[in-house]
């Protein structure tokens, strides 16, 4: 036991060992589907607010970005976070344009994975709210279905972290989630 971020990533390179081998390509298979996902989807919303032929040149633009390369094919959540955020952008877009409460759960749901996968996924709450302002103005605190999406994205994340530092405090043990100065 350790204080670790959601290892969902984890669980799903090891279903895919249980069910074909261990080996590493498992795991990097994994980071190239979440990866491909994730060019997808920023075509998908690139498209919807800037046209075809920007969403190809930022689409393509990520896919060649070494960084994003470098993650494409390393076994590590960061291309899974990546299309996690990616997509609760998109879904949450598709909602203010009057999309349904579907997107948004959608929406919720990828952003909560996305922050329990890397906490700092929490800064997407920023664009959120622009497309929130966006849609209605000085009335966004008032929308009721905003402060539910927002429960559904922190109260996962409130108590995976709150679970994670428990084990740290039981075991000692810990990925320096929070550094606590050491």
């Amino acid at each position: 036991y350790v204080e670790t971020e959601f290892p969902l990533y984890q669980f799903l390179c090891s279903l895919l060992y249980g069910i074909f081998s261990p080996a590493d390509y498992w795991g990097r298979i994994l980071s190239v589907a979440f990866s491909t996902g994730a060019i997808f989807g920023l075509y998908l919303l690139v498209r919807k607010y800037l046209g075809e032929s920007v969403a190809l040149w930022s689409a393509l633009t990520y896919a060649i970005l070494p960084l994003n390369i470098f993650y494409t094919r390393a076994i590590m959540p960061e291309s899974m976070m990546l299309f996690c955020s990616i997509s609760g952008v998109y879904f949450f877009s598709e909602w203010i344009d009057g999309g349904g409460d579907k997107n948004l759960m959608l929406s919720g749901t990828c952003i909560a994975l996305a922050a329990l996968l890397k906490i700092p996924a929490l800064y997407l709450g920023l664009p959120l709210l622009w497309l929130a302002w966006r849609k209605f103005g000085r009335q966004t605190l008032l929308q009721s279905r905003l402060w539910v999406f927002s429960l559904i994205i922190l109260l996962p994340v409130i108590l995976w972290y709150d679970h994670a530092h428990q084990l740290y405090r039981t075991t000692g043990l810990t990925f320096g989630i929070w550094d606590y100065g050491t």
